[in-house]
């Protein structure tokens, strides 16, 4: 049972939350931004009450309606953030982002989105049968559900899962990064994918990489086999856009 701790006032938790980032300073920059921006919107409500999905739909119209889209995407994924970090720490029961559909970044923005029609055909080409189909189908969760980048999957180990208050996260190795200082709140379905990779791959130590080739070879290719064997670049943030 997830133990949840006594409500805090919502701008103490912001200042915990970006206090226990180790970011850049422009990030952080970005971060109080977008969250202080959520804040001045949510004025007049108790600030212990806690927020709700419909807030955060009609929050996220508000945006739509007065700022640009990448202003738009960036402040969500800072509330999609912040709110991990409250379930994680035991504020919030689950997030109120994690089933609302993010925003799609105009055209010439460096990531490339998949089609929903492409994602169902990718996920349903996986043979889960064979330890290799385990393995992709456990990585494709990670990107898609979870929004995780190449490097950071290549980059996890089997410890790096752990149980926080009753939920999976996974403690994260992002690029430009010296150490695992982040982490996802990953998703059900993430879990139980990963559950069967590790179950069908047999015993590891926690220091091994998550991820390896069947032949029990660290997966250090794995960039490469997404770009020529699946046809993509990433899956990064798209179960947001396609609530998959």
């Amino acid at each position: 049972m997830i133990q949840m701790r006594q409500a805090q006032n919502l701008s103490e938790l912001i200042e915990s939350f970006i206090n226990s980032l180790d970011v850049n300073p422009a990030s952080t920059r970005t971060y109080r931004e977008g969250l202080k921006n959520f804040l001045h919107w949510r004025n007049g409500k108790p600030p212990e009450a806690l927020v709700t999905q419909g807030e955060i739909k009609l929050y996220k119209e508000w945006l739509r309606q007065n700022r640009a889209a990448n202003t738009v995407a960036t402040y969500l994924v800072a509330l999609r953030r912040f709110f991990q970090y409250c379930v994680a720490e035991g504020f919030y029961p689950e997030n109120p982002v994690e089933n609302v559909k993010g925003i799609r970044r105009p055209r010439g923005h460096l990531r490339q989105d998949i089609s929903r029609e492409g994602l169902r055909a990718l996920f349903n080409a996986v043979d889960r049968a064979t330890l290799m189909g385990k393995r992709d189908f456990a990585i494709m969760n990670l990107m898609a559900r979870n929004g995780l980048r190449v490097i950071e999957i290549v980059r996890a180990n089997v410890g790096d899962i752990e149980n926080r208050r009753g939920r999976q996260i996974l403690r994260i190795w992002g690029k430009g990064r010296d150490e695992r200082d982040e982490f996802v709140v990953l998703a059900e379905p993430t879990v139980q994918a990963l559950e069967d990779w590790l179950a069908a791959r047999g015993p590891a130590k926690p220091s091994d990489p998550l991820f390896i080739g069947v032949r029990a070879r660290h997966l250090g290719d794995l960039g490469r086999d997404l770009h020529r064997g699946w046809g993509i670049s990433h899956l990064h943030w798209v179960g947001d856009f396609y609530g998959v």
